[in-house]
């Protein structure tokens, strides 16, 4: 028996080890690792979908605001509550200067399914990402919240979060409430109507980057080809 007194742990870290004969290869193989990443908090009523649409939440009942155990999810709401919260790769804030429940409804609405063009279904929002470099908390927080047309924002003492979504009216504009009753209209300059969108993301199945063409036929016939920047929102950017 040969006893190796060396420490083989490597905390915090991803490991893979393969050993092979080198001769049944031309030159080192290219290796490829699919991985889930990190475990976040989670509320208590949450469930983890691991089979149909891995990495996508669904709720029961009302939250009390309590969290269960950390598990894998792509919900990116609880991902960027995990970045702002970690004390160890994180932000380090304390959890009583988060507004959890404006989490949880932006977790709702990215868990909600829609038709993936090919006949089936999918999460809003996915957070698949693998982050490698340090960066400014401000400017990867703003890019984080950017996968659910959203932004940070401090309020009444803690960090809410708000998205781009239709919501129920919260106050009605009429000429009665305006000073002298008039609207001031303003619009927007030829070059930011985006009408066509060249969307670049990451094809899961090919490991590759795809390319997706979408416009909005009515408004090319108006303004003409005007190309936006590529993004998963190119849609909703054109309406």
């Amino acid at each position: 028996t040969e006893i190796v007194d060396q420490k083989l742990r490597y905390p915090n870290t991803a490991l893979v080890a393969l050993k092979f004969d080198a001769q049944q290869f031309g030159a080192i193989p290219t290796r490829a690792y699919l991985m889930r990443g990190i475990k976040v908090a989670i509320p208590n009523n949450a469930t983890v979908d691991t089979s149909t649409y891995p990495g996508r939440i669904t709720y029961s009942g009302v939250w009390g605001g309590t969290f269960a155990a950390a598990q894998w999810t792509s919900d990116p709401a609880w991902c960027l509550w995990d970045l702002l919260t970690n004390t160890r790769y994180g932000a380090g804030l304390p959890a009583a200067s988060l507004d959890k429940f404006s989490f949880y409804a932006i977790s709702q609405y990215c868990n909600e399914l829609l038709p993936n063009g090919f006949g089936g279904l999918e999460p809003r929002f996915s957070c698949n990402v693998n982050i490698q470099t340090e960066e400014e908390a401000f400017n990867l927080i703003e890019e984080m919240t950017t996968i659910f047309r959203g932004m940070a924002w401090w309020s009444a003492g803690s960090v809410a979060l708000s998205c781009d979504r239709p919501v129920d009216t919260s106050y009605l504009l009429t000429p009665a409430n305006v000073v002298e009753g008039l609207f001031i209209y303003e619009g927007s300059s030829l070059k930011s109507r985006h009408t066509v969108c060249i969307v670049q993301y990451m094809e899961m199945d090919k490991r590759d980057v795809a390319y997706e063409y979408v416009e909005d036929a009515a408004a090319v016939a108006k303004y003409g080809l005007i190309v936006s920047q590529p993004a998963p929102r190119s849609r909703w950017m054109m309406t």
